[in-house]
């Protein structure tokens, strides 16, 4: 016997199954965090070390993808009454950084590397686009090679 819509019956629905938490996840799995999250100490911008982190015995590093600080910088040089300034410190990531292109690329590279990414790029052409002086120049790559390298300031 044919049947219309006015006559079916609703088809039963099954039960959804509840979703599974995160939590109930991690110990199905086996990854279950053992103790209480410890708050990051900062180390650098970007890089803070967790003590006693369950992960690795001694600790574990927890990386983030973006900086977050503010960088404090301070004037390098001016030109025509603008100021060009580079970051009053450096992180780690920059002498590492100025190491391997050093070292694949050549000292001149490393150092080319190195100030304009602390002058940026709009710095680094106003720089070697201006009529400097050997001496001043020299001075400014020093300071900045130092800083990159964790050097003191020179007095």
């Amino acid at each position: 016997m044919p049947t219309n819509a006015a006559n079916r019956k609703p088809a039963a629905r099954k039960a959804a199954k509840p979703r599974e938490t995160a939590a109930q996840k991690r110990a199905r799995l086996g990854t279950e965090q053992v103790s209480a999250p410890v708050e990051p100490t900062p180390i650098a911008p970007g890089v803070s070390y967790v003590p006693d982190a369950p992960e690795v015995s001694g600790g574990a590093l927890r990386l983030s993808g973006r900086n977050t600080a503010t960088e404090e910088r301070e004037i390098l040089f001016y030109v025509d009454d603008v100021a060009y300034t580079i970051p009053k410190r450096f992180g780690y990531t920059w002498a590492l950084e100025y190491a391997r292109v050093g070292r694949t690329e050549g000292a001149t590279a490393g150092v080319v590397w190195a100030m304009e990414r602390a002058l940026g790029t709009v710095g680094f052409n106003v720089l070697f686009s201006t009529d400097v002086s050997d001496e001043d120049c020299e001075k400014m790559v020093a300071f900045v090679i130092g800083r990159v390298e964790g050097l003191p300031d020179p007095k």
